[in-house]
């Protein structure tokens, strides 16, 4: 291997360090973009989650109620088949 004639008086070295220094500033501000788009990401799909337990809880309110309203209508027919029963 061959060495650069100026290689010690440390010429070129400043523009290699700031090389440097720019590669790692972007592989930084890259990290932090996926790490942004991650976490948003993560939000989402949490809020997907929540509206479908919601959704999911209102059809089980919806078809209680509808259970409830059969039996009192179940109720009053019978109510009413006694009644007729009774009058004659």
């Amino acid at each position: 291997m061959f060495r650069r004639a100026n290689y010690k008086k440390g010429v070129g070295t400043k523009k290699c360090s700031e090389k440097k220094k720019k590669k790692k500033k972007k592989k930084k501000k890259k990290k932090k973009k996926k790490k942004k788009k991650k976490k948003k990401k993560k939000e989402e799909e949490e809020e997907k989650k929540q509206q479908e337990e919601q959704q999911e809880e209102q059809e089980e309110e919806e078809e209680e109620e509808e259970q409830q309203q059969q039996q009192q209508q179940q109720q009053q027919q019978q109510q009413q088949q006694q009644q007729q029963g009774e009058d004659k």
